[in-house]
């Protein structure tokens, strides 16, 4: 389980913050969390991608299915959208309302799109 795996937070940080791996590599960064917790050993880039990653995706995943199971008529959205340097994704979430009447917004996926991203609107 991820709460077992010390480098949890930091990995959910580079994950949520679109950090590149090599952050645990800049002396600024490790500096900067030593004086937040001296105790605390930087994992290399290799841990955190071989064992880190892998975990959260992991944990992630059961996360997801549990709450998918609590809808039980889910609706799937799809969106796309390009960033700055014109590269292209889609992400796909699911939404319904679970036996509480509370809605749930899921996201499912998250994906580069390869090809062409226009689209074209002949009315």
């Amino acid at each position: 389980m991820i709460n077992n795996f010390r480098y949890a937070n930091l990995i959910t940080m580079r994950v949520k913050c679109c950090l590149p791996l090599s952050i645990v590599e800049k002396e600024a960064f490790k500096s900067f969390v030593y004086t937040l917790d001296p105790s605390f050993k930087m994992p290399t880039r290799k841990i955190i991608k071989e064992n880190g990653v892998p975990e959260l995706k992991d944990h992630v995943s059961i996360k997801v299915e549990n709450l998918l199971k609590t809808i039980e008529y889910p609706n799937i959205s799809v969106d796309g959208w390009s960033d700055d340097t014109l590269r292209s994704f889609n992400g796909y979430i699911c939404q319904g309302i679970d036996v509480e009447w509370d809605l749930k917004v899921i996201p499912v996926a998250f994906e580069l799109f390869k090809g062409n991203s226009k689209v074209a609107l002949n009315l």
